[in-house]
């Protein structure tokens, strides 16, 4: 089965690109991992970043509520591709292609308001929601 589920932050707004089949949004996110140094014993704290890309009606909705700052969680599946850079050297890129995204609490108090979007469900589902069910 090839499933992930992410909780982090967006590292930046996301960006959408239109192409013939609709809009497909980018964005960046950070999950930290709290682990124990080798060497030193000491508690340090590790950043990932992941890709995360979104497409149709979810692509809608991401670009329209989310913003860099925000705590979301999102789900889908693990792709990698390949392709060849400017020098001409063979690279792999690894994403998440999102089906949901939720978000998870407020940055701030005027937010409020908060979105949910499943990509198997239309667009107009998005709703309030108060936990993330884990």
């Amino acid at each position: 089965m090839n499933r992930a589920t992410l909780l982090g932050r967006l590292g930046s707004d996301p960006e959408t690109r239109q192409t013939k089949a609709g809009d497909v949004v980018r964005f960046r996110l950070a999950t930290n991992d709290r682990r124990k140094d080798a060497r030193t014993g000491d508690w340090v704290e590790a950043t990932e970043w992941h890709t995360v890309t979104c497409f149709g009606k979810l692509a809608e909705t991401v670009a329209r509520f989310y913003s860099k700052g925000r705590s979301v969680c999102v789900e889908g599946k693990i792709r990698t591709s390949e392709y060849t850079n400017k020098q001409g050297e063979q690279r792999r890129a690894t994403e998440i292609v999102a089906d949901r995204v939720h978000f998870v609490g407020s940055r701030d108090s005027a937010d409020s308001g908060q979105a949910r979007h499943d990509s198997r469900q239309p667009a107009q589902d998005a709703r309030p929601m108060s936990d993330i069910p884990f």
